[in-house]
């Protein structure tokens, strides 16, 4: 899987599953997930759990630093696929 279809889907799940007042469209590669999109703890742990069903993986064992921006979140999903691959 690219980088550019993790980003991709991972921008749909954010839009799809949490309260943001934003389009798929307008959300760049390198949003900031808490500051401009508006996430807050709860919506974290809505949109881990969605993007652990999405992509058939674990996050719980990654910490939570690369709930940063949609950026650091796309590479930790592509690390923890990689192995997979």
């Amino acid at each position: 899987m690219e980088k550019r279809d993790v980003v991709s889907k991972l921008k749909q799940i954010i839009v799809r599953t949490l309260d943001v007042d934003v389009e798929v469209e307008n959300i760049n590669d390198d949003s900031l997930l808490y500051d401009e999109l508006g996430i807050d703890s709860v919506d974290s742990l809505d949109l881990i759990v969605n993007v652990e069903e999405e992509f058939k993986l674990d996050l719980s064992e990654e910490g939570n630093d690369f709930l940063y921006s949609i950026d650091t979140f796309a590479e930790k999903i592509l690390s923890v696929l990689k192995p997979e691959l």
